[in-house]
């Protein structure tokens, strides 16, 4: 087989990074349209249209978005910025409260130490 298996399984788990290659993609999917109940020709018919369409996509250029200023003159930085901010906040919010957890599990950890001390000492 000209791909490995584990690459396949990571195409079928929608986890391939990178993106692999067409032909690679072409093989899983000529594996998989028999248990999806596409023929041989149904399965070439999608694949040559599929690949027309890729062929177009990468022929286009991409367009150019420019930008609009948003209502009370906010730039698209500024929007950007406050994004990152709100972002960062959440961040620190989430550190916060996993740091309160943590505190509150080393002080059970050091009760429970305790206490089986306690317990070594009196059955001595």
């Amino acid at each position: 087989m000209a791909f490995s298996k584990s690459h396949i399984d990571r195409i079928y788990g929608a986890q391939a990074r990178p993106k692999p290659a067409v032909p690679c993609t072409v093989a899983f999917l000529r594996i998989t349209s028999g248990r999806a109940g596409l023929t041989q020709q149904e399965f070439e018919r999608r694949c040559g249209k599929a690949k027309s369409l890729l062929r177009v996509a990468l022929e286009t250029p991409p367009a150019v978005v420019v930008a609009p200023e948003w209502e009370g003159g906010e730039s698209t930085a500024e929007l950007r910025w406050e994004r990152d901010l709100a972002r960062v906040e959440r961040d620190l919010e989430r550190a916060l409260r996993a740091e309160e957890r943590l505190r509150y599990s080393l002080r059970d950890a050091e009760l429970l130490l305790s206490t089986l001390f306690q317990i070594a000492g009196a059955l001595r």
